[in-house]
This record gives C-alpha cells, sequence and structure tokens, in this order.
C-alpha cells in the first residue's frame, strides 16, 4: 500500500513512507525488547530452580540436624526417627552429605575407608544406618571421646549454620523470582505494542 501510494501519489508518499520506516524501526525495538525479556526470563527461571535445588538440601539437612539433636540422648526410638528423616528427603541419597555427615561428626574411624565411586547410595544408607544403630551400644566407640552434649550442641550449630545459608538461598530465590516476574510483564508489553 506505501509503496504503491509512493509511486502513484508523490505528493502524500513521503510522509506515508517515512512513517512506515518509522513503524518498522518501533517495532523492530519492540521485537528485540521482547527477545531480551524472554532470555531474562529463562535466565531467572535457570537461577531460581538452581536456588530451589539448594534450598530443599538446605532445609532438609536443617531439619535432619535439629532432629538429631531433638532425639538425644540416642535411643533405639530416636535413632529410627533420625533414620526415617534422613531417608524421607531425596537430596540425602547423596554420598557427598553422608561423607559431610561423617566427617562433621566424628563417624567412626573406619567410615572414610569404605568410600568409593561404585558403592550405591542405598547401600550407603544402609551402611550409615547400621552404624547409627550400633551407637546405641557403643557410643563411645562410635564417636569416641566425645561428650553427648557436646555433640547435641554440634548439631545444634551446625543446624543454626544451616539456618543462615538457607536464608541468603531464599533471599537469591526471591531476587530471581522477581527478575522473572518483571521481565515478563516486559514482555508481554512489548508483545502487545508490536500487535497493535
Amino acid at each position: 500500500m506505501y509503496l504503491t501510494e509512493y509511486f502513484f501519489c508523490p505528493e502524500k508518499s513521503p510522509v506515508l513512507f517515512s512513517k512506515h520506516i518509522l513503524m518498522k524501526r518501533w517495532r523492530m525495538k519492540y521485537i528485540g525488547l521482547t527477545a531480551l525479556c524472554t532470555a531474562l526470563s529463562m535466565t531467572g527461571f535457570y537461577i531460581s530452580r538452581q536456588h530451589g535445588k539448594k534450598i530443599k538440601m538446605l532445609k532438609a539437612l536443617e531439619n535432619f540436624f535439629f532432629a538429631f539433636s531433638q532425639f538425644m540422648p540416642l535411643t533405639e526410638e530416636g535413632i529410627a526417627g533420625c533414620i526415617k528423616r534422613l531417608s524421607r528427603y531425596e537430596p540425602l541419597r547423596e554420598l557427598a552429605f553422608l561423607k559431610l555427615f561423617c566427617e562433621k561428626f566424628y563417624f567412626g574411624c573406619d567410615v572414610r575407608g569404605v568410600w568409593s565411586e561404585s558403592i550405591s547410595e542405598d547401600t550407603a544408607m544402609n551402611y550409615i544406618g547400621e552404624q547409627l544403630r550400633s551407637a546405641v551400644v557403643s557410643f563411645s566407640d562410635y564417636f569416641g571421646n566425645i561428650p553427648m552434649d557436646v555433640f547435641c550442641r554440634k548439631c545444634e550449630a551446625f543446624g543454626e549454620m544451616l539456618s543462615e545459608s538457607l536464608r541468603k538461598e531464599n533471599e537469591k530465590w526471591e531476587r530471581s523470582r522477581t527478575l522473572i516476574l518483571s521481565s515478563g510483564v516486559f514482555g508481554a508489553a512489548a508483545v502487545f505494542l508490536i500487535l497493535i
């Protein structure tokens, strides 16, 4: 239409043609803005997902260690409760966590020697479960000469450290969610402007 009027109506064409070019430029800007907002939304979604995984892991750890400290002194029911909580959270079924658990609280001198890439998660979980149950019978042999009240304080302190980490991760997650929402709003506005 614009090109037809440009050739057949020379007196009108410069204005119409310039408007057409201007609209085209603005539309390209909106398309660019939409692409940018989409990229920001995807980035925010990825960051949010990563922080979500960390938050899940930290929550599980925090709940477990606070529960562990509350179950003291060690009893058959307390150990069973700890094992139940431990197996309930999927992120805790990782050897990395079990290694950390062993190293933090002096879980047996020979425990670290059994870790290898070939050992399965279930085997490791069962091994830790057996070791925890044996602690009911022989606490001092299992944990060394660490007093039980000191062990409780260690659990509580580690739980508090996890709570602080959890708070920081929640803040990061909130920021990434804000990025997703704001990018989505700007992207929707840009799409609307392209269509009109």
